[in-house]
């Protein structure tokens, strides 16, 4: 967010900001009162679900730029990161250095985002025939008001309970650098080794992650890139363009560090 008002005050614009916490009637108040107000454009994270404000709101009489998650059932302009590569690289990062049985561990929440990492990481597991894949959901807090929903305990418990079972994962992913975190308390408590016995994955590519014991290989997410294109768009549009949609793909960047090393040379297939 940073981002994306310092660009804005630099073009004369004012930012104000809405969280909805993923809840459909917030987002539905929300947009009943940008409706109102008419602001000059809006760069909004939509509610996921079947029922879409931005959908009954019909022709809108501003810009509207969709950042992360496309507006279900509306056709608009979308800048988001390449989940699907991201994951996909980080997946087969996981098969390269050795890994046969491989874990995600995935916010339990129903959104596009989540879909596909989800859907890459299976299609990365599949392109390898003796390696198998589990996604282990995790409950969320995102309608815990004032509360990030990455819990580092929700990690470690998954992890321990997994570790109590009858499973025996050799490499770890998760969708966020907290609960990396997480798990990497699990394992040392049970005398686990990272990465001999089982690597482990992030995403986010948290500044912290390069100082745990070991370092965490991680996906870096563009933010900065992110906004700086999402602003641009919705500027183009503010002074006139009427170019059909755009839908703009960023790339990440898989973060190679020491829980994810084996020094294995495995080759998989390319995507």
């Amino acid at each position: 967010m940073p981002a994306v008002e310092t660009a804005l005050r630099a073009q004369g614009y004012d930012m104000v900001l809405h969280i909805t916490e993923e809840s459909a009637d917030v987002e539905n108040a929300v947009i009943a009162g940008m409706l109102e107000a008419e602001p000059a454009g809006a760069i909004v994270i939509p509610v996921q679900g079947d029922a879409s404000g931005w959908t009954d709101a019909g022709e809108l009489p501003f810009p509207v730029v969709a950042v992360a998650r496309e507006i279900p059932g509306r056709d608009g302009d979308f800048v988001a990161m390449d989940q699907h590569a991201a994951m996909y690289a980080a997946t087969r990062h996981a098969l390269a250095q050795g890994a046969r049985s491989l874990y995600f561990f995935d916010e339990d929440i129903d959104t596009m985002t989540n879909r596909i990492r989800v859907e890459s990481f299976e299609s990365a597991v599949r392109a390898v025939p003796e390696a198998s894949g589990h996604v282990v959901p995790m409950p969320t807090r995102r309608f815990e008001n004032r509360t990030s929903p990455w819990q580092l305990e929700e990690a470690y418990r998954a992890v321990s309970a997994l570790l109590e079972s009858d499973a025996a994962p050799d490499a770890m992913l998760f969708e966020d650098d907290y609960h990396a975190v997480g798990a990497l308390r699990a394992l040392a408590e049970r005398g686990v080794r990272v990465p001999d016995d089982v690597l482990v994955i992030g995403y986010s590519d948290h500044p912290y992650t390069a100082y745990l014991q070991p370092s965490l290989t991680t996906v870096d997410v563009p933010f900065d890139l992110i906004a700086e294109a999402a602003v641009s768009l919705l500027l183009r549009r503010i002074a006139g363009d009427r170019t059909p949609p755009l839908r703009r793909l960023i790339p990440g960047e898989l973060v190679v560090r020491e829980s994810s090393v084996r020094q294995i040379v495995d080759p998989t297939p390319t995507m």
